[in-house]
């Protein structure tokens, strides 16, 4: 049978990539702005011409180059200016045109925001990548426990306010054991869970927060959160599901004609298209792109975190 871990590799090679790209055109920045600082070894004395510029009080220097052409540079600083005050800019004598710098070294203001801007992009897939490896071990886990071979039962249930284009994340739960022994676990959707009876037995390993279930043909459902000892009250026996979609089921095989991908693209471009709005906002267009990849990896990887049911 086919695996979970198809769109797991997906969102996780996604989330990845995202991650790698950021982190350099991150470096990219900062070693242009770090080889244009090196070049700046000319000096000149200028006057501050405008104060409070944007929404961290910037400053405007109007200041001469060694050949006597005059500019006017806008800077970020630290320190309070006043019109009128003077302000030693350093900038390249070969093109002193191009971009100048504070002489101050104590005025860091733009290095430092820059170093923020250039790797706060890199939180979003941490985050994500952290997810997973929490789950990883959370199933690594429950590996480790013996495995009892036992009765389940599938069920679905629908998050409230949880429905991206018309697509209802549905959630997965598998009940298992009987009594007081008997646990709740969510999983991830499987293709094999298209085809189960309503009960069945399975080999189920309990560890202290999660459980792993593993059908007789070896596959196993990746769990999702930790055990419950209750179903949510709208959940249902997911037989009942699969019989009231029936139309969606190709031959009665439980191969459905629109594939997991397709839901993976559908998440995939949401995230791409809201992710690029900022970069259309600014017409920037590193930003427009690295919103974009950054968008669907974040998208992709909600929905696959949230069971990846299509």
């Amino acid at each position: 049978m086919r695996s979970t871990t198809a769109p797991v590799r997906v969102a996780v090679g996604l989330a990845i990539m995202a991650a790698v790209v950021c982190a350099t055109v991150g470096q990219l920045r900062l070693g242009d702005y770090q080889s244009k600082l090196d070049a700046a070894t000319g000096s000149a004395s200028g006057r501050v011409v405008e104060t409070g510029l944007g929404e961290y009080d910037d400053v405007r220097v109007r200041w001469a180059d060694g050949e006597g052409r005059a500019h006017v540079s806008r800077f970020s600083v630290y320190d309070d200016y006043r019109k009128g005050a003077a302000f030693e800019v350093a900038y390249d004598p070969q093109h002193p045109e191009g971009r100048a710098f504070p002489a101050n070294p104590e005025e860091t203001s733009a290095s430092d925001d820059l170093w923020v801007s250039a790797y706060a992009p890199l939180l979003l897939p941490a985050i994500v990548l952290l997810w997973w490896a929490v789950r990883l071990v959370r199933i690594r886990a429950a590996r480790r426990h013996a495995s009892s071979y036992v009765g389940v039962e599938v069920f679905s249930s629908l998050p409230h306010g949880v429905d991206l284009a018309a697509e209802p994340l549905r959630r997965m739960w598998v009940r298992t054991g009987d009594g007081d022994a008997r646990h709740v676990q969510r999983v991830m959707w499987h293709p094999a869970l298209e085809d189960v009876p309503r009960t069945l037995s399975a080999h189920v390993s309990r560890g202290a927060s999660s459980a792993l279930v593993t059908f007789d043909d070896g596959t196993r459902l990746t769990p999702v959160g930790r055990l419950r000892k209750s179903l949510p009250r709208d959940a249902v026996p997911y037989v009942d599901v699969r019989e009231s979609t029936s139309d969606l089921v190709v031959g009665g095989s439980g191969a459905f004609a629109d594939p997991w991908i397709r839901v993976l693209g559908v998440m995939a471009a949401i995230g791409a298209g809201a992710g690029a709005v900022p970069g259309l906002a600014e017409g920037n267009r590193t930003l427009l792109w690295m919103g974009a990849l950054l968008g669907a990896a974040a998208a992709v990887n909600f929905w696959a975190l949230q069971g990846a049911r299509r």
